[in-house]
């Protein structure tokens, strides 16, 4: 689960041939959104691999958020955008609608992120978010457990080992994830969430 924000128009190199051909085989149509279960597990674990290389080697294309990450890392952009964006369109990048955002709003989001990475403003609002937190009983998430998991399709992800304790996100986790955010936004052409 999460957020799948896609970019708009993003330049990037060709799609693997591979992931071309699969879904040439199994595909129905336009409509057909499901052709990837038809595949056998391993033509599947081969388009994930090369379908997430791929995005991961063209900026702007794809960016993936974690349902836990997201509303935090929207809430940052913002505050850091102040009144840059309409408030009923901002409002609707919490949800998966397919809320879409131009190619300048993209380039401010980056441009107000890095600055605020670089001049130190995301830390001193970083502060005030785990102060909030920790008004609230949570917990520093670096101050807690956690361990690793895999899935059947050869995702790797982290639980806590104490799934009881309520924790709010590290600066480090935070300022990584919203500066690759930055760089999606820099290079997507404008971008849509859902």
């Amino acid at each position: 689960m999460g957020y799948d924000i896609s970019g708009h128009n993003p330049s990037v190199t060709e799609y693997p041939q591979y992931c071309k051909d699969l879904e040439k085989k199994y595909s129905t149509g336009e409509d057909d959104f499901f052709w990837l279960d038809k595949a056998t597990d391993a033509e599947r674990s081969q388009w994930h691999y090369q379908d997430t290389k791929w995005k991961s080697e063209n900026d702007g294309v794809y960016f993936r958020s974690p349902v836990w990450l997201w509303p935090t890392t929207w809430t940052f952009v913002g505050h850091l955008m102040n009144d840059l964006i309409d408030e009923k369109l901002f409002d609707r990048g919490y949800y998966n609608d397919f809320a879409g955002y131009n190619e300048d709003i993209a380039k401010q989001i980056s441009v107000v992120i890095k600055d605020a990475i670089s001049t130190g403003e995301l830390k001193h609002m970083y502060k005030q978010y785990a102060s909030q937190m920790k008004a609230k009983g949570r917990v520093n998430e670096d101050d807690v457990g956690y361990k690793k998991v895999s899935t059947s399709a050869g995702y790797d992800y982290e639980i806590k080992t104490d799934p009881k304790v309520e924790t709010y996100h590290s600066f480090n986790r935070l300022k990584n994830h919203l500066n690759a955010f930055a760089d999606f936004c820099a290079a997507s052409g404008g971008f849509t969430i859902g």
